[in-house]
């Protein structure tokens, strides 16, 4: 598909159409319904279609501070179980 904006030709190859747009496949010709962003008329998507907010979202940087902090308990809950298997050692070997 392709639209025309202030005398630009855009192409919408990529957006899942069928069953969105009226027809379940859509031949070429067919009219659908396009919404296109004020500020870039290179991005569109088809009337109707919603897409997620960032505030539904778990942002990137959240999901990289429980992995930073559950990397951290591991490691120090493996230092701490190394040191008691030492401990233990050598206490068994101590005369």
């Amino acid at each position: 598909m392709s639209y025309r904006v202030d005398g630009h030709r855009f192409t919408t190859n990529d957006l899942p159409v069928a069953g969105k747009a009226g027809p379940e496949s859509p031949e070429p010709g067919t009219a659908v319904c396009l919404e296109a962003a004020a500020t870039d008329p290179g991005t569109v998507r088809l009337c109707g279609q919603k897409y997620p907010t960032g505030d539904k979202v778990i942002p990137a940087l959240g999901l990289l501070t429980a992995a930073g902090i559950a990397g951290t308990a591991m490691a120090g809950g493996w230092f701490t179980v190394t040191a008691r298997h030492r401990d233990l050692a050598a206490r068994r070997n101590a005369p």
